[in-house]
């Protein structure tokens, strides 16, 4: 009996092995047809060239160096994605493509902003994808919607996430205004 279930338990992770390296390989291939999921991000956070750049500015930046995500890590990044509105990697990966600039400079001010209140040793690989998140919900100037964002996916305490969400959607108001201004004087010329 234990020797079946060896055998399920061997043929389920080989299973496993053989999906990881499908979605692997079609986020090169075909970016737009792989779902976000645990898996794709995981695949998404170990190969992609544009979050590996924002990670690593990030932690020259701050000093902090870059440890490995936890497992629960690509789960709750994949449930947080899809409740923004990013259902494929290509999505994803086309948000920070575009807006890496952004997410870098967000994740910098709130890491400057809490030094002395929640001091950091360290940064997860894949920190950058929850500033995609942040920036997304801050565009919407919404901060009844960021509050819910936090609440579902478990940020607390209320009181001091209200004051968060406030200077994420200012910060990232006054970023896109300022790149506006940048735009229109290129234009200009």
């Amino acid at each position: 009996m234990l020797e079946m279930a060896d055998e399920g338990f061997t043929s389920i992770k080989q299973t496993l092995t053989e999906y990881e390296k499908e979605v692997g390989a079609a986020i090169v291939a075909t970016p737009e047809t792989v779902e976000i999921d645990a898996t794709s991000i995981r695949e998404y956070t170990n190969t992609s060239p544009i979050l590996q750049s924002c990670d690593k500015k990030l932690s020259e930046t701050l000093a902090l160096p870059l440890i490995d995500f936890l497992p629960e890590m690509p789960e709750r990044d994949a449930a947080e994605f899809r409740w923004v509105g990013l259902n494929t990697v290509n999505e994803l990966d086309n948000f920070l493509k575009t807006n890496s600039d952004i997410v870098f400079g967000l994740a910098v001010h709130r890491f400057i902003e809490h030094r002395d209140d929640s001091p950091q040793d360290s940064l997860v690989r894949g920190i950058s994808l929850l500033y995609v998140c942040y920036v997304i919900l801050a565009r919407r100037s919404d901060l009844d919607e960021y509050m819910k964002f936090f609440k579902t996916h478990g940020f607390g305490p209320d009181e001091m996430l209200e004051g968060v969400a406030k200077v994420n959607i200012d910060f990232v108001t006054q970023f896109d205004k300022e790149r506006a201004k940048q735009t229109q004087a290129v234009i200009k010329k």
